[in-house]
């Protein structure tokens, strides 16, 4: 009787339905100029764009936003469709090659071309801040380029508002 009661208890209340989120595709970039496109590069560039670091705290497929100075919070029942380091390193991948055109924009690595430059990013912070409905972010790029043996660092700092209040703002 015991078994019977505790089945009907884990029936009686279901588990809601998970919310998949995923990154927004791309808006696409005004065309260039007829002259600019027409002209055909010398040699093709090519771009390696290496995975997109994010902090440890974002590395999990819930959804959090921050919620105080040393708290975090996930949205509720509801999850990455894809790991966020893989999603914002597709989004650069897919901006990057709408705005560079003539170079070969590759991904994590081009195994059949020896000379490239190559674009590393780490995000620190990368934080939605509910209560001020802010994505707070500042980007740390290196552009290693392998042919002139220079590196170039830079850093990008960013808030942006996020509306709606909900995962789909936040994405």
């Amino acid at each position: 009787m015991l078994t019977a009661l505790l089945a009907i208890a884990g029936c009686a209340s279901p588990s809601p339905a998970r919310q998949w989120l995923s990154l927004p595709l791309p808006k696409p970039l005004p065309l260039a100029s007829p002259v600019h496109a027409a002209t055909p590069p010398a040699a093709t560039r090519v771009l390696v764009v290496r995975r997109v670091g994010i902090p440890e705290y974002l590395q999990t497929d819930k959804v959090r936003y921050r919620q105080a100075d040393t708290l975090l919070a996930p949205w509720p029942h509801t999850v990455w469709a894809e790991p966020l380091a893989l999603g914002l390193t597709d989004h650069l991948v897919m901006r990057l090659r709408l705005a560079l055109p003539g170079w070969t924009v590759c991904e994590r690595s081009c195994p059949a071309l020896a000379t490239s430059t190559t674009l590393n990013v780490d995000f620190a912070p990368l934080d939605h801040v509910r209560a001020e409905g802010v994505l707070r972010a500042q980007a740390h790029w290196l552009l290693s380029d392998k042919g002139a043996n220079a590196n170039t660092p830079g850093t990008t700092t960013d808030t942006l508002a996020v509306h709606p209040d909900s995962p789909e703002g936040q994405a």
